[in-house]
């Protein structure tokens, strides 16, 4: 194996796909990052084979990649529990930026995907516009194991206090993108 100890590995999308076997055979690596720069279009049953990454419990990519890491498609499901899409991070003075932060139905959609891995997704984090009660219920609805969530806006929330149906969470953000 190419760097047995190899825990952490971020890369690019470009460097995803079969083409590469040394990057797709690292079945160490439990945290993957993979950096997209451009938007692309991705067919949603294109999949990774379940041996590239077969381990990876930490997975952070935009929410157009998720299909090929979680697929009904892929024999053995990767054990996938924390979910960064599109780069999402908390921190105090701003951050990442993104351009062009997903709609709600583009994390919707992602999050659907969730089902079909090894084991409950418990972390996610995602930039939206805004913040719309209605799509953040039926998202939560589909991760009942969810214990944090980090969601970034494009506007700061007016009401927060609406959240009381995540009181199970012990932990949630919502920033805006810029503080």
């Amino acid at each position: 194996a190419c760097f047995p100890s190899l825990k952490y590995l971020q890369i690019e999308e470009e460097l995803v796909d079969e083409e590469h076997p040394i990057l797709a055979r690292m079945n160490h690596v439990r945290s993957l990052s993979v950096r997209q720069f451009l938007r692309t279009i991705r067919d949603p049953d294109e999949t990774l084979p379940s041996t590239s990454y077969p381990v990876v419990e930490e997975l952070e990519c935009s929410n157009e990649q998720i299909s090929l890491f979680l697929n009904p498609r892929n024999l053995t499901p990767r054990p996938i529990h924390t979910m960064t899409l599109d780069g999402a991070s908390y921190e105090r003075h701003g951050g990442n930026f993104v351009e062009g932060a997903p709609r709600w139905k583009e994390i919707i959609r992602a999050v659907q995907y969730c089902q079909y891995s090894a084991v409950p997704i418990k972390d996610l984090r995602f930039y939206v516009t805004r913040l719309d009660l209605i799509s953040l219920k039926r998202v939560v609805s589909m991760l009942p194991k969810l214990e944090s969530l980090l969601i970034i806006l494009d506007n700061e929330p007016k009401k927060v206090s609406h959240l009381i149906f995540l009181t199970f969470l012990t932990s949630l953000v919502i920033t805006p993108l810029y503080i």
